[in-house]
């Protein structure tokens, strides 16, 4: 039977801090509605997710759905909505820096942090290893770990062992002011695996004016050791700059970390734009079209350099209409 849906709705689970969504707030149009941690969250989830479905087959789309680039009309059932093989981990909101783009940074509970800790909601490692024993996640699924900082998690290592073991395929979002060598090891074994550190500049001192720590060394230090002990997937290893307006939205700062990125062997970059537009101007409804015109340019100097080029299809999506919705 064909319908509009996507397959957030269709086979996505998110642990954020709090509870469960479907999808990832980075990449939907808007936000759903959170399941709390609880007797029987799980159950819950589910029933919730298969009230959507069959509204979707009725032609009734959540209005937190409408404008998302991910809903599309196919034969949705011959996927087993039982199954989730999009698996995202955002439920760990501390870090050991402050992104002045980070949709987390106003928010009380957040605290610059360089110790280790757990979620202080629910133990996830305990429930995504029922998961697994309970046949929740599809063969295939694509794990993806976000934050706050994935690897300030105390029980990230644990979780990561548990992935490996079942070859799950993951990725991790980090500022790589950390080293986390079992993700590597991860990247080395697996070339479906891959990590993507926000640097967001070629210079110590811009760095320090994005992230409000001083840690540029530190990370360009991760990034080599990184792409050291991938060995031949060293390319997984992504480097991402996202433009911010007055800060490093300039040509000289783009071929800054163009040049550091080629002179430390990097493989893989990854430009883009600051969407979590409702944090710094609520009222924004788009990009600037000079920013849309920068992050052009970087993508035609990243292709002239000779890297690999990624990015976000969603955010094609946002420059090419000049809209975030």
């Amino acid at each position: 039977m064909e319908y509009k849906c996507c397959p957030h709705i269709r086979n996505g689970l998110n642990f954020t801090r709090t509870g469960l969504r479907f999808c990832n707030k980075l990449s939907a149009s808007g936000q759903d509605s959170i399941v709390l941690y609880g007797k029987d969250f799980y159950k819950k989830f589910t029933q919730i997710k298969h009230s959507i479905i069959e509204d979707c087959k009725k032609g009734i789309i959540p209005d937190y759905c409408k404008g998302c680039i991910y809903l599309e009309e196919k034969d949705w059932d011959t996927l087993d909505e039982a199954k989730i093989n999009n698996l995202e981990i955002f439920h760990w909101n501390q870090c050991n820096c402050a992104c002045i783009y980070c949709g987390n940074r106003n928010e009380t509970h957040l605290k610059i942090t360089e110790k280790k800790g757990k979620s202080a909601y629910v133990d996830l490692y305990k429930i995504l290893k029922s998961f697994i024993k309970e046949g929740h996640f599809a063969q295939n699924v694509n794990v993806s770990f976000v934050g706050g900082e994935p690897t300030l998690l105390k029980e990230f290592t644990d979780i990561l062992k548990l992935f490996m073991k079942h070859k799950y395929k993951m990725h991790i979002l980090t500022n790589g002011i950390l080293y986390e060598k079992l993700f590597a090891k991860s990247i080395r074994l697996n070339k479906e695996n891959y990590m993507t550190i926000s640097l967001d500049c070629g210079s110590k001192e811009v760095f320090k004016q994005l992230k409000r720590v001083d840690k540029f060394d530190d990370v360009i230090k991760n990034i080599k050791r990184y792409i050291k002990d991938t060995k031949e997937n060293s390319k997984n290893v992504i480097i991402k700059y996202i433009l911010i307006e007055g800060v490093n939205d300039n040509r000289e700062e783009i071929i800054k970390w163009l040049d550091l990125c080629k002179n430390i062997g990097v493989g893989t970059l990854h430009p883009t734009i600051e969407f979590c537009h409702s944090v710094p101007d609520p009222d924004k409804t788009g990009p600037s079209n000079e920013i849309c015109e920068l992050y052009e340019f970087m993508k035609e100097k990243i292709k002239e350099y000779g890297f690999n080029l990624n990015t976000y299809d969603f955010v094609e999506v946002i420059v090419k209409n000049r809209s975030y919705r």
